[in-house]
């Protein structure tokens, strides 16, 4: 039972906020990443969308090194709980799981034109460790992931993959 008292400077009325039960993620759903953002793989190497100049459907997603361009900046778009993540130099396409649900682990991410709606070009955003990680609404088994965690490799693909706890899972918003 909890009642209203005048306020004391003692422990028995502070209170601390717990999930229990429920939904084992850790999406974070309190703050707004609506904007414009780089999503590292580490200091110096970030998503990339390949060949800059591509502004078509199934441009491929890879990792390269970070130097500011609009192919490497992304406009985080908030639909609920859920975020359309744009390229700003093709902000008419978004980051897509490609087969949505039936996507597989191991499928290299491409953008697609957006449509509303489209769950396999919507993604959350959950706490991981001291970054964040990226799950897919049309297929929440796969996250984004770096393909054998080379996050320093110039070229190397941006795929989905299973919730291992790998670092190749980690992104920096920035």
């Amino acid at each position: 039972r909890i009642n209203m008292w005048t306020k004391v400077n003692g422990s028995q009325q502070t209170l601390y906020l717990k999930s229990v039960g429920g939904s084992s993620s850790n999406t974070v759903a309190a703050k707004d990443w609506s904007g414009t953002w780089a999503i590292k793989a580490n200091s110096r190497y970030c998503l990339n969308v390949q060949y800059a100049s591509k502004v078509s459907d199934l441009a491929k997603c890879v990792i390269d090194p970070y130097n500011g361009e609009s192919n490497e900046r992304f406009k985080f778009t908030r639909y609920g709980n859920y975020y359309r993540i744009s390229p700003l130099h093709a902000p008419n396409l978004a980051l897509n799981a490609q087969y949505g649900k039936d996507a597989k682990a191991g499928q290299q991410l491409s953008l697609h034109t957006w449509r509303d709606g489209d769950a396999a070009s919507l993604w959350t955003i959950e706490d991981y460790g001291s970054g964040v990680r990226f799950r897919n609404k049309a297929n929440p088994n796969l996250v984004i992931d770096v393909t054998n965690a080379q996050k320093s490799t110039t070229g190397c693909k941006i795929i989905l993959w299973k919730q291992n706890g790998d670092e190749a899972q980690r992104f920096y918003l920035e």
